[in-house]
């Protein structure tokens, strides 16, 4: 029985979590590494509708922004660039992001999907976010 316990506060709070990833209005900050440097980032949240995302990616460094469209499901999420609203620099691209959602704190981790591949080691890679409150 109690095994039984168990498995249903892990399967309510996997439930719980993943209900409660995305919200309209919520800030994330953090970084990515492109092209062998650390750049900041926001990742403001604008719409959820089950597991659909609409959201903007914003350059802490400039005026760029471009808005992303996502999915998730449980901890997992893949946003993808869309349309910019501002390309600082017409050799931009949109970037994607492929991650999961760390609960404790409120984090995302994941990899940077480049549309375009420039040169060898200057993809874009890694990125980590945390939710502001």
């Amino acid at each position: 029985m109690k095994n039984l316990y168990v498995l249903f506060i892990v399967l309510f709070s996997s439930i719980y979590v993943s209900g409660q990833t995305f919200k309209k209005g919520d800030t994330w900050v953090g970084s990515y590494q492109c092209s062998g440097n650390k750049l900041e980032f926001k990742l403001s949240i604008d719409e959820v509708q089950n597991d659909i995302v609409r959201s903007r990616f914003i350059f802490l460094s400039g005026d760029g922004v471009f808005e992303m469209i996502g999915k998730y499901n449980n901890n997992e999420f893949t946003f993808i660039g869309t349309n910019w609203v501002n390309n600082p620099n017409q050799s931009y691209v949109t970037l994607g992001l492929h991650g999961f959602y760390l609960n404790s704190p409120d984090r995302l981790i994941g990899n940077a999907i480049s549309k375009l591949t420039f040169t060898e080691g200057n993809e874009c890679t890694g990125f980590y976010l945390e939710r502001k409150k």
